[in-house]
Formats: structure tokens, C-alpha cells, sequence
């Protein structure tokens, strides 16, 4: 019970994780910071459930929730990934500003 948990919860904390940094290279603060706030929420539950496995069980349970974390971990990033590329935009801002910033100065 507390493996799958655990294993359900680094899903969604990974791919929260992953639209976080894809959210923040496209500077959206806003969406990062909720972004942020739930995946940790998720991140907590994970760690309850870890630390409860590895307590007081079996060495083939500890080992069993090692591995169905770290697929659960993988899969989370592979699926974050792909929710990101879909969904998370980056902001339109003024071109004109952009390039009088960037442009090279004219040289006297």
C-alpha cells in the first residue's frame, strides 16, 4: 500500500517538476510558483511513504520500493516531457524592445 503510494506520488511530483523548470526557462514565475508548491506537496508524501517502508520491513520490501520510486521517477520525467511540450508556452514580449537590447551599437 505504502510502496504504491509512494510510487503514485513521484509520478506526479516528477512531471510537476519537469513543467516547473520547462515553466521557468520560459520565464513564467506565476505558473513555476504553483508548480512548485503542489510538486512538493507530492514530494512529502513520498518521503512519509519511503521512510515508512524502510522502517521495520523486509530488506525484498525496501528494495521492491527502491525500484518501483526510481521507475516511478523515470516515468514521471518521460511524461512531464511531454505534457511540457504541449503546454507550456513561452511569453510573448515586445520584439522591438528585444532588439533595440540586443542590437549592436553603430560605431561612430
Amino acid at each position: 500500500m505504502l510502496i504504491t503510494l509512494a510510487t503514485i506520488a513521484m509520478v506526479f511530483e516528477d512531471v510537476l517538476s519537469v513543467l516547473l523548470v520547462q515553466a521557468e526557462a520560459r520565464d513564467r514565475a506565476v505558473l513555476s510558483g504553483v508548480l512548485d508548491s503542489i510538486a512538493w506537496a507530492f514530494s512529502m508524501v513520498v518521503t512519509v511513504a519511503t521512510v515508512d517502508v524502510m522502517q521495520g520491513h523486509h530488506n525484498s520490501v525496501k528494495v521492491l520500493a527502491v525500484g518501483a520510486i526510481t521507475i516511478a521517477n523515470f516515468v514521471g520525467s518521460l511524461v512531464g516531457v511531454q505534457i511540457g511540450k504541449r503546454t507550456i508556452k513561452t511569453r510573448r514580449i515586445n520584439d522591438a524592445a528585444v532588439q533595440a537590447r540586443t542590437a549592436p551599437e553603430a560605431a561612430p
